[in-house]
């Protein structure tokens, strides 16, 4: 198995590749119940991140809280001009010079 590890604040973080992962499960899911996360990747994209189930959980934070559907009604107002283009000189400050336009 491929371990390429990523220095992190706890915890470390290791990236596999599909392959490796389904012929090396059991010893990844041992590895996370040590504390590790695990980032399954195909095709060099991730497609998959393991993770503790209840490391550092706050059971209170807006992560963490259920949506409540509505609870912003009234309070949210979206401009008529939301998807207007938007003016050039901001426009211009997302392109990279470099790219041929």
């Amino acid at each position: 198995m491929t371990d390429t590890t990523i220095l992190a604040y706890p915890p470390m973080v290791t990236h596999v590749t599909l392959p490796e992962a389904t012929a090396n499960i059991t010893q990844l899911l041992d590895r996370v119940i040590q504390g590790e996360e695990i980032i399954i990747s195909q095709d060099g994209q991730a497609v998959a991140h393991i993770s503790p189930a209840n490391r550092d959980r706050k059971p209170h934070s807006p992560e963490n809280s259920p949506r409540v559907p509505g609870q912003y009604a009234g309070k949210l107002i979206i401009p008529d001009d939301f998807n207007a283009p938007l003016p050039d000189d901001i426009l211009n400050s997302f392109l990279n010079p470099a790219d041929p336009q």
